[in-house]
């Protein structure tokens, strides 16, 4: 691989990479501050209950961290809490050394309880956010399935499709179809909220005539696939609202919105 090569894969990776980043970084900020005030805590009730009691904070923070914010903040909350307690609560006082062997036993069962619980509350979390995923996925295929038996074209049953891709997603969708003439018509999408995102072809089978369109939001990628059928051409553009959308538009807003009219 060449070093142009290098480069250019790396210039494509770098703002996926600071989306990742952008995108966990309240996670990490709600470790540090969840640990930080259990910290606050610990010192305050410190006179009246002994450092094996005021361990339990510690716990209580890293499990609200991590049924909130997922594995990986509670990992690092985990890692904030050993450093926390060893720093404040055991002899010699602001240092990162362990006079006692006790206080050294109790930060490494410390430690590792944290990292369990915290693993454990993710887990949990998991589970909850699959299983509301779960409950909309059915609410959705419930809904599709009126809409479908209710349908009386086939407009009405590719509108139908398009929003409940739409909502099974999340993002905005528009179906196109090739009719019987070879003529490939635009339907509305479900939705058209995602602005400023781009438009990227979801894979279809060969020769099904049919093509499915989904409108990611920036930060899932500044490389959107624009169809042959749109713009006149094929292949990759980097544009986050390709200038063919108002083709597009004309197509949804014109005579039976359902279909549209046959793309040039």
């Amino acid at each position: 691989m060449s070093l142009k090569q290098v480069c250019a894969t790396a210039i494509h990776r770098v703002p996926r990479w600071m989306g990742d980043w952008a995108a966990r970084a309240p996670g990490y900020l709600v470790a540090v501050v969840s640990v930080s005030l259990a910290s606050l805590l610990a010192l305050a009730l410190e006179p009246w209950i002994t450092n094996h009691a005021l361990v339990l904070l510690y716990v209580l923070a890293v499990v609200a961290v991590g049924l909130g914010r997922g594995a990986r903040p509670a990992i690092l909350a985990s890692l904030l809490v050993f450093l926390g307690f060893n720093f404040l609560l055991t002899e010699p006082r602001f240092t990162l050394r362990v006079a006692r062997r006790d206080e050294l036993a109790t930060l490494l069962i410390l430690f590792l309880i944290a990292l369990l619980c915290g693993q454990a509350a993710s887990r949990l979390r998991h589970q909850f956010m699959q299983l509301v995923a779960a409950n909309r996925s059915s609410r959705s295929l419930a809904e599709l399935g009126r809409r479908l038996a209710l349908a009386s074209d086939p407009d009405e049953v590719w509108q139908a499709l398009a929003d409940g891709l739409a909502e099974a997603l999340g993002v905005a969708c528009r179906i196109a179809v090739q009719d019987p003439s070879g003529e490939r018509l635009f339907l509305a999408p479900g939705r058209d909220g995602a602005a400023g995102g781009v438009w990227t072809v979801l894979p279809a089978a060969p020769g099904a005539g049919i093509r499915v369109e989904v409108r990611l939001p920036p930060a899932a990628g500044e490389w959107g696939a624009v169809p042959h059928w749109a713009c006149g051409g094929g292949g990759v553009a980097r544009h986050p609202d390709p200038p063919c959308r108002g083709h597009l538009a004309a197509h949804r807003h014109g005579p039976g919105a359902g279909g549209g009219a046959p793309a040039q």
